[in-house]
């Protein structure tokens, strides 16, 4: 396997002439973040890996048919993304429900004292978090925590990277203003200009 290309469309490129070793590498690669990202969207660890697996064969069964122009990581959160909206609606779902049980923006200290309060504020961020709009959950977990652009977000969600932006300032603001109501809120104004 050293001598697998290491780009994402290399691997594709790949597997559409039928190479499964570089299908096992891209699925290696990139399942557990595809799960978390369904899990996320259908509450459920079970339906989240059966979507990504699902996506997986069927990119494997339609190699030659299918035409991924740009990045395939992007690609690959826009199809898990449609599937698990499948599942939710085929399960007459109501709700989307984003969790953050494994929120994890921040590296974890080794001081005992700092544990506590990065725990505390993690479960704080957490809890703000669950209050914030749907989308806004979605577009902030795809930026933060999986490191997505403002114009990989908007390809993957089908919306404008306008729009993405538009989430992103409202979900910091409404942080900042809980964490630093007596301040004025320099930090999103920062924010907002880039």
């Amino acid at each position: 396997m050293d001598d697998l290309p290491t780009s994402d469309e290399d691997l594709w490129q790949r597997v559409v002439r039928d190479d499964q070793v570089a299908l096992r590498s891209l699925f290696d690669r990139h399942f557990a973040s595809l799960c978390e990202f369904a899990h996320a969207m259908l509450k459920r660890p079970d339906w989240a890996e059966e979507v990504v697996s699902d996506v997986f064969i069927v990119l494997y069964r339609k190699r030659s048919e299918l035409n991924v122009t740009g990045k395939l990581r992007p690609y690959l959160f826009r199809s898990v993304r449609n599937r698990a909206l499948n599942r939710l609606r085929d399960e007459s779902a109501t709700r989307l429900e984003i969790s953050f049980d494994d929120f994890d923006a921040l590296p974890e200290p080794t001081d005992p004292a700092k544990v506590l309060l990065y725990r505390e504020f993690a479960s704080e961020v957490e809890r703000l978090l669950a209050s914030i709009p749907a989308k806004q959950q979605v577009v902030f977990r795809l930026h933060r925590v999986e490191g997505f652009t403002h114009h990989e977000i908007a390809e993957i969600l089908g919306i404008s990277p306008h729009t993405v932006r538009n989430h992103m300032v409202a979900a910091l603001r409404f942080l900042d203003r809980h964490f630093r109501p007596d301040l004025d809120s320099e930090f999103c104004r920062r924010s907002s200009d880039g």
